[in-house]
């Protein structure tokens, strides 16, 4: 819902080209902008869950529906902003903006889970194949000038340019993972895993033993750090129809950029690519059980710590953001009500994700802005999400929630994104209602 909330400077992080109500936007640090997602998109827990006494969890149920989809996600985002400031003149808005984002991936195969819960007799004269696997954790911060532009009065044009300073990535690189059962005599039933990967880092240390260190957090470096640069670049286009002229159609993307990471890079990889497993032993106890026993987190550490390469350093190497695509329509009901329909996608980690937005707005003069809305996202059509802006003289609060079901009744819950802030707002354009600017 970010591109629809013109009112609040940071819906121009999605659609550079929103015309907003007041002259000029100051944002505070942090206050202006907290912002949280989550997504796992295999299944909710109400699909693999059954209720009675206690709500449990139901493994087989588990295995059968993610085993609907070849792959799944989980995934997590937060974003604060350090600071922005907007200005209009003239046609012209212009701003600058800082923010610090981190991203944690994790994109894999549904048969992890029936390897996980119902053993490996099905894998006898089969294979695991986790080549498509992907792992990725990113913090970086984004510094951005863009600008928007009437032309003519029908259409508006804006963009924006970031400069990225990367703090701290680990990176799956991927060629080929498999697992399999040898059937070898003297080895029969054992796990052979064929592994040509490497865990790439960049922003961590190494110990002794050849594992990653966590950054040293006191060290000013570890949050700003233009060794490891990057940029990004976004645009936006609206054009309203002349014959109709309640009717507005936008196209937008962001986040089309990447970052270089030089700084200590290095890496985690197997000392060779052949290696047997043993397996996870008490795994089973937590799964079927209700016995919590984690130690099998010790063996499979154990196990891997000693077959991991004593060569952790490693080359420079790029990553890519995840670019979002968005194509918008919105019909002005009358003065102030609006109803618009969008089509969007996000292209992560090698996956193409869509999803489909309706939703109604109700906005009062320069004062405040709700919105309802309904979303296919995810692999989910129960996605309702709200947003409000509320804007008493120069204080602006803002709520932007994509699924606030989800918060609400999280058993139903496969994707949700909230945003919060207070920004410092001077000067509306048009007080009393919303006009075209011209």
């Amino acid at each position: 819902l970010l591109p629809y909330n013109d009112l609040a400077f940071q819906s121009s992080w999605a659609n550079a080209a929103v015309r907003p109500m007041h002259r000029f936007s100051i944002g505070l640090p942090v206050l202006s902008s907290i912002e949280a997602g989550v997504v796992n998109n295999a299944f909710s827990l109400r699909d693999v869950t059954k209720a009675g006494d206690k709500r449990i969890v139901v493994p087989s149920l588990m295995v059968s529906e993610s085993a609907k989809h070849k792959m799944a996600q989980e995934y997590f985002e937060g974003s604060v902003d350090l600071l922005h400031f907007r200005m209009a003149w003239q046609r012209w808005f212009f701003w600058f903006g800082m923010r610090n984002q981190t991203t944690q991936s994790f994109v894999y195969p549904t048969e992890l889970y029936k390897f996980a819960i119902d053993g490996n007799k099905w894998l006898v004269g089969k294979e695991l194949n986790m080549t498509d696997m992907r792992v990725n954790v990113t913090n970086y911060n984004e510094f951005t000038i863009g600008a928007s532009n009437q032309v003519g009065s029908d259409w508006v044009i804006g963009g924006r340019i970031s400069l990225l300073a990367g703090n701290v990535n680990a990176d799956l690189d991927s060629k080929d993972v498999r697992l399999r059962i040898i059937e070898e005599q003297g080895k029969r039933f054992a796990h052979m895993a064929q592994v040509d990967a490497q865990m790439k880092t960049a922003g961590l240390a190494y110990d002794s033993k050849g594992m990653p260190q966590m950054p040293d957090y006191t060290a000013p470096s570890t949050y700003i750090n233009f060794s490891n640069p990057g940029f990004a670049l976004s645009g936006a286009v609206s054009y309203t129809l002349p014959k109709m002229r309640e009717l507005k159609l936008t196209f937008a993307f962001t986040d089309l950029g990447m970052i270089h990471w030089g700084k200590n890079p290095g890496r985690a990889s197997l000392d060779r690519k052949s290696v047997e497993y043993l397996g996870a032993p008490n795994f089973t106890k937590i799964i079927s059980r209700n016995s919590i026993d984690w130690g099998f987190l010790g063996s499979i550490k154990e196990q891997v710590s000693t077959k991991l390469s004593t060569n952790t350093k490693g080359d420079p190497y790029n990553t890519w953001l995840s670019p979002k695509f968005y194509l918008m329509g919105q019909y002005r009901l009358a003065r102030q009500s609006e109803v618009g329909l969008s089509l969007a996608g996000i292209v992560h980690q090698g996956q193409f994700y869509p999803s489909v937005t309706a939703s109604f707005q109700q906005s009062y003069s320069a004062l405040f802005s709700g919105q309802v809305a309904v979303s296919y996202n995810q692999r989910s059509f129960l996605n309702f999400g709200t947003g409000i802006v509320f804007s008493p003289g120069a204080c602006q609060f803002y709520l932007i929630a994509d699924n606030l079901y989800g918060l609400i009744r999280p058993l139903d819950l496969q994707a949700t994104n909230i945003r919060l802030g207070f920004n410092i707002v001077i000067g509306p354009l048009y007080p009393n209602n919303q006009l075209t600017q011209k």
